[in-house]
């Protein structure tokens, strides 16, 4: 299982919903620190546009900026896979499943490692597949080589998105 807890202390899960109010619908966008259970950040908007999530990052890290390590944990959404999503964080790692992983990156360095691992036990990707959302659906370009793969994942300036799989 991959490492989740070594920047607990700085690390936010975010969430999306909605509100149904008497003029509508009414999204909504947080950010909250793991450790604390705190709102470092939200967004509010009548319609479920990509921005959404990324003001409430803005305003998350205005009000408590994320430290070097820090890790963000979000649902499936195909917004925190959106361009600028992506270019305002380096990289995100969402956990969409078991060892199971969504990698929007640009000009980035992701590595992965296990909690406690036994002797001899260690992380490898199983696979790594470039691709993009179109209309909410997963298209593959193409599949990343062991090369690619053998020291962690380095995404360079051309923002990608990479669905990753993790075997121990």
């Amino acid at each position: 299982m991959p490492d989740t807890t070594t920047g607990l202390a700085t690390a936010r899960r975010t969430t999306r919903t909605y509100v149904v109010t008497r003029e509508g619908w009414l999204h909504v966008a947080v950010i909250i620190a793991l450790r604390t259970c705190q709102v470092l950040g939200y967004s509010l908007s009548d319609r479920m546009p990509d921005e959404l999530v990324l003001n409430a990052l803005h305003h998350a890290c205005h009000r408590e900026p994320a430290r070097p390590g820090a890790l963000f944990h979000s649902d499936r959404g195909s917004h925190y896979a959106s361009d600028d999503f992506r270019e305002n964080l380096g990289a995100l790692v969402a956990h969409i499943g078991p060892n199971e992983f969504l990698v929007p990156g640009v000009r980035a360095r992701v590595s992965f490692a296990l909690v406690r691992p036994r002797r001899n036990e260690f992380i490898i990707f199983n696979r790594a597949v470039h691709g993009v959302y179109e209309d909410g659906v997963w298209k593959v370009m193409r599949l990343w080589s062991g090369d690619e793969t053998d020291w962690d994942l380095n995404v360079t300036s051309v923002p990608q998105v990479l669905h990753v799989h993790l075997a121990t």
